[in-house]
């Protein structure tokens, strides 16, 4: 495990999830499932390399987390290391923002889908509004279908 290994894992997943928001944005589904499964693919060597790290600052007798590395780049004071370090970390915060609006636009779709579903389904449509006392009230719409 190096650095540079991470890194460039660290730089496929922030890729990968581009793409996927990109995907999302057009409802390519082929293209999204493709890119699930590479994304699976790059968490779980994300997953080995942290694991292999966490393995290797405790032979050095730092804590096995995100600390002792932090305790590590101050002890070893290597302008390269830090420089990677910094990197990965700004990518990761990239990384976990683009997830967030991918999460957002996954549960846009999803909401459309169920909407649509309702709607298909002849099911109704109930809307809270509060009356004149401020007590909530309930309006039913009646969705029919045309048939013709």
């Amino acid at each position: 495990m190096t650095f540079e290994q991470e890194l460039q894992a660290i730089s496929s997943l922030v890729e990968i999830l581009e793409r996927e928001q990109n995907s999302l944005i057009s409802a390519d589904i082929n293209q999204i499932r493709t890119l699930v499964d590479e994304k699976s693919k790059v968490l779980y060597a994300l997953h080995a390399f942290s694991q292999s790290r966490y393995q290797w600052l405790a032979k050095l007798g730092f804590a096995a987390s995100e600390s002792g590395m932090a305790d590590w780049l101050l002890s070893c004071n290597e302008e390269a290391a830090q420089a990677a370090w910094l990197t990965m970390q700004q990518l990761l915060v990239k990384a976990k923002e683009l997830n967030r609006v991918n999460g957002l636009l996954i549960n846009k779709h999803f909401t459309r889908n169920q909407q649509t579903l309702s709607a298909l389904q002849g099911q109704s449509e109930t809307s809270q509004f509060y009356g004149s006392n401020g007590q909530a009230t309930t309006q039913v719409r009646l969705r029919s279908a045309i048939i013709g």
